[in-house]
């Protein structure tokens, strides 16, 4: 279950709605991580080399070192690994992780299709501001009470 927590999430891994995401970005919105002796021998480098995994998981673990290191030409500033440090390493990443992502939620500034890229957030504060936003649920809801009181038909 950790392995597939760090799999997945990052700080800066982002998520889409439902109008932004296809699926190319969401095979590109996982992360590379390094576990050691573990992860390459006893895993078969699975953690290692999993974005490549979300677009061709039909590679043979033996080549995926290999095509790993060809889609990053290819996915350039959009692929993410955190390979520093082995196993220990692996195990800092689940703490960062597991402090700095709680939720997901537009990000400070985020304008045109940027507004339905949604970054983690967490109780801690830690990380990108949020962006501020109204909530109109809760207005239509109020308006409706108040119609309600003074004897409207809704």
């Amino acid at each position: 279950m950790a392995i597939t927590f760090l799999q997945h999430t990052d700080p800066t891994l982002p998520h889409y709605d439902a109008n932004s995401w296809t699926y190319v970005r969401g095979a590109a919105a996982t992360i590379d991580r390094e576990f050691g002796f573990i992860g390459r021998t006893l895993l078969h480098g699975i953690i290692e080399t999993h974005v490549l995994h979300h677009y061709v998981s039909t590679i043979p673990f033996y080549n995926a070192d290999e095509a790993s290191e060809a889609i990053k030409g290819v996915m350039g500033k959009h692929y993410r690994a955190d390979t520093e440090g082995g196993s220990i390493g692996f195990l800092k990443a689940m703490w960062k992780s597991a402090r700095m992502c709680h939720w997901v939620e537009p990000s400070e500034g985020a304008e045109g299709e940027g507004k339905n890229v949604f970054f983690y957030r967490n109780r801690n504060g830690l990380g990108v501001a949020p962006m501020k936003m109204e909530a109109p649920v809760a207005q239509a809801t109020a308006g409706k009470r108040a119609k309600m009181e003074i004897g409207g038909d809704e």
